[in-house]
């Protein structure tokens, strides 16, 4: 497993390896240009942190609108650790500064649908809460040389249903959170066992 904090299981990680490998190829010429213009990794997080003021604002009458500032905010968290890498900045303090604002994103959006009441607060307060623990605990197994076989993380799943809802009648974003937080619970009480065993 990496030297640096993360969230990734034991099945992710050489996948996660390789997609990071290729995504900085892609991005180079982007990555250079950053580099030049003196733009730093904790610079591209507050962006992508910022930009889901955007999802806020649209959300109540634009999703799809509001949509483009989720992929901008998913865009801008996936190249930061690639700058960090390129600018040989990468480090622990980086890598949380990455995950925190990884899932404040989906803290702004889960929390903006409900204040909206559009999506069930029940569920979706349960899901985000459960999604927040399960993140918490798999850094936490991970930088305890423990890490977990497989888990799933919803979360962008979770941001495509809610463009799906908007053009079908399915409505299946409500069976989703109840599915995963009910899943999540189940995972979340497996991972703090494990934890009590390691510590």
């Amino acid at each position: 497993m990496s030297e640096h904090l993360n969230y990734f299981t034991g099945s992710e990680w050489e996948k996660q390896q390789r997609f990071c490998a290729v995504r900085a190829r892609m991005f180079r010429p982007l990555l250079v240009l950053l580099d030049r213009t003196g733009i730093t990794p904790n610079m591209l997080s507050f962006l992508s942190l910022l930009s889901m003021a955007g999802f806020v604002y649209f959300a109540p009458t634009n999703m799809l609108c509001a949509f483009g500032f989720v992929l901008l905010h998913i865009f801008l968290d996936g190249i930061d650790g690639s700058l960090a890498r390129y600018q040989g900045t990468a480090s622990n303090a980086g890598a949380l500064t990455d995950i925190c604002v990884d899932q404040g994103g989906l803290v702004i959006a889960v929390l903006t649908l409900i204040y909206y009441e559009m999506i069930d607060a029940f569920f979706g307060a349960w899901y985000l809460v459960m999604y927040i623990v399960m993140i918490t605990f798999l850094v936490l197994l991970n930088r305890l040389g423990s890490p977990v076989r497989f888990a799933i993380r919803s979360k962008y799943f979770f941001y495509i249903l809610l463009v799906l809802d908007l053009y079908t009648t399915w409505n299946i974003v409500y069976l989703f959170l109840a599915v995963f937080a009910c899943y999540m619970t189940i995972l979340n009480v497996h991972l703090f066992l494990r934890l009590r065993k390691l510590v």
